[in-house]
């Protein structure tokens, strides 16, 4: 096998871009290939157990908000960016390049005419995704009028405030640089099912792996996990990395424990574990194996996060999500209407509004507001409903895979002609 050195440039922000990267390039490595993981420094020290090197870069920004998708929007921050991203390629001289939602790190491979692989969900993707139905019409009036509709508003956010700005950025290196074409030589990593958001449209550039699990996190299990198991009472609550609201997290766990509840914590970036109570059915950790723990759980409550979700449904438990960003609202939406859980949003035309606005903020704030009474009805329903749920879910978990990583370093090596 001729080895190649590969590139990995994730978005800092959150855990999931991180995690979901960092277990393709674990792959790779295993597979004999020389893998060089781009990270800020702050983060190294949340992945020890990491088999990859790792190398500095500058920060997008300090600190851990949704923020970051504003700063995005900025062609000169790219710009930037991308000039010290650029000296990263230049030194290693890689073979390939994989990006995951960091849209200033595609730059430097384009100019450099590098093979360039995307990890995304379909709604990464260019060329459009299926809409799950989230208001009470028809499926054929919901076809035919709604999602053309929506398609059209996401496809100008997207072009508007995310390829816009980067192309811009782009264009500073190469006058001659073609969105279209920049567009089409990417190859998408898409880690999800093809049943799930996948558009009728297929192209050889778009592959879908399935989901990818980054099994770190196991080797940091608590003594207390193993006396763990579901019990009819037992909530995991999880904001992941991206639910940027530390009050709404802690409020959620104060009232489940309130009712009676035994509830599980992994705070992830969003807060410490000394801000919780300490209290005899409440056990809190920074972080937790989510598809482990979700096995030793009834339910869990988290910001609807692509990964948290996904992890749940391989578990076979139902879940309840309130979303922070326009994404988790997507998946949420999809798994709701599959049946295995609640999604807990305001207003959808509001919340469409915001998740096409520029700033997200709003968005995020929005789901600050839902009352936590709201939270315990849900949570209350699904207990009531429990094994219809449990049902759809368990079922649901058997069409699920596990292999992403693997399928993904099988789709780079057959680009980059590996034997």
């Amino acid at each position: 096998m001729k080895q190649k050195t590969i590139l990995f440039f994730p978005i800092e922000t959150g855990l999931a871009h991180i995690l979901r990267s960092l277990s393709v390039a674990e792959e790779l490595k295993r597979r004999k290939h020389n893998v060089y993981f781009v990270l800020p420094k702050r983060k190294h020290k949340l992945f020890r157990g990491a088999t990859v090197p790792f190398i500095d870069t500058r920060p997008i920004m300090i600190g851990e908000s949704i923020q970051i998708l504003n700063l995005l929007q900025d062609p000169k921050l790219i710009e930037s960016l991308a000039k010290e991203e650029l000296k990263i390629v230049q030194k290693y001289k890689p073979d390939a390049v994989v990006v995951d939602y960091r849209p200033s790190a595609v730059i430097p491979p384009t100019i450099k005419k590098l093979p360039t692989f995307l990890i995304t969900g379909s709604t990464g993707s260019p060329y459009g995704f299926f809409l799950p139905k989230f208001i009470n019409i028809p499926d054929a009036l919901f076809k035919m009028l709604v999602t053309p509709f929506v398609h059209a508003l996401i496809t100008l956010a997207k072009y508007r405030y995310f390829l816009l700005p980067t192309y811009n950025a782009a264009k500073r290196f190469d006058p001659d640089a073609r969105l279209s074409e920049t567009i089409d030589r990417i190859h998408y990593l898409i880690v999800e099912e093809p049943n799930y958001l996948s558009n009728e449209i297929k192209r050889n550039n778009v592959h879908y792996i399935g989901h990818t699990i980054w099994k770190g996190f196991q080797n940091h299990v608590p003594s207390w996990m193993r006396q763990i198991s579901p019990n009819g009472k037992t909530v995991y609550v999880s904001f992941g990395g991206t639910g940027f609201d530390k009050r709404k997290l802690i409020a959620i766990t104060k009232i489940l424990i309130q009712k009676g509840y035994r509830v599980i914590v992994s705070c992830g970036t969003i807060a410490e574990p000394k801000e919780f109570p300490k209290l005899k059915d409440l056990f809190v950790e920074k972080f937790l194996p989510g598809r482990e723990i979700s096995k030793k759980v009834d339910l869990v409550v988290c910001h609807g996060g692509f990964g948290t979700v996904i992890e749940t449904a391989i578990a076979g438990k139902p879940f309840i999500s309130l979303p922070f960003n326009p994404d988790q609202l997507l998946h949420s939406l999809r798994l709701q209407e599959l049946g295995l859980g609640i999604c807990i949003s305001n207003s959808t035309f509001q919340n469409l509004k915001n998740a096409l606005s520029p700033d997200w903020t709003s968005f995020q704030n929005m789901s600050s507001r839902i009352s936590i009474e709201k939270v315990l009805s849900a949570v209350e329903t699904i207990f009531v409903n429990y094994e219809d749920y449990k049902k759809r879910a368990e079922a649901y978990s058997k069409t699920l895979t596990t292999d992403g990583d693997k399928k993904a370093a099988d789709v780079i090596e057959k680009v980059l002609k590996v034997n």
